[in-house]
């Protein structure tokens, strides 16, 4: 980070009454010489405090930025150093390398960070290939957990946003059917399509909140 540092007037003021000191107990003494240890230690003094100055502004300069960057996360868009990415009118946040988690943890994990944030939802091809590209970049990992279950009661897949699944692309021999693979997910490899399987299994995830701006 560049810090400039400029000089402030209470700054000037203690430097001057340091030199005014030492010019007093100089005139004061008969041989005039100043106590050159004294003022080295009041040097050295000034030298602390300024420091601690630059230290504090430094420190109020990542506060700065730090809200700019909550500022922007919570305004805007999606911002992608806070690891959202953007595709039409929503913002995708990918767990990382190593994070897999069961179906219900994953769905904590997305509604921990917003209020409008919980697992994402496949509503188009466009966006199933959205989703694949990212999760590329993010982990090697083939399958991630979206927001959507078998319901039993309506005999179909029924998602977050508490709507029968529209968008379905299942791999050869899915839906299985099974009364324990209830849990969606996004299989990447070699074709981006869908799979159930069970809920407890411990797989990456894929979080999604609506896209807002000012």
């Amino acid at each position: 980070m560049k810090l400039e540092i400029s000089i402030q007037p209470s700054l000037v003021f203690v430097l001057l009454s340091a030199v005014l000191v030492h010019c007093k107990r100089a005139k004061n003494t008969p041989d005039l010489v100043i106590d050159v240890r004294d003022l080295s230690e009041t040097v050295a003094t000034l030298r602390k405090d300024l420091n601690e100055a630059v230290e504090k502004i430094s420190r109020q300069d990542d506060v700065i930025a730090t809200l700019q960057k909550e500022h922007e996360l919570k305004e805007d868009k999606c911002s992608q150093a806070h690891g959202w990415w953007r595709f039409d009118k929503s913002c995708y946040w990918f767990s990382p390398e190593g994070r897999q988690v069961n179906y219900d943890t994953a769905r904590g994990v997305c509604n921990g960070k917003g209020k409008e944030s919980d697992l994402a939802l496949i509503n188009s091809y466009e966006e199933a290939q959205f989703i694949a590209r990212i999760a590329d970049f993010t982990s090697m990992n083939s399958a991630w957990w979206i927001g959507c279950q078998y319901n039993s009661t309506k005999k179909d897949y029924m998602c977050v946003n508490g709507e029968v699944m529209t968008y379905k692309k299942w791999s050869d021999g899915r839906p299985t059917g099974y009364s324990n693979a209830r849990c969606l997910q996004m299989w990447k490899v070699p074709k981006v399509e869908m799979t159930d399987t069970q809920c407890n299994q411990r797989w990456s995830f894929v979080c999604e909140r609506p896209l807002k701006r000012p």
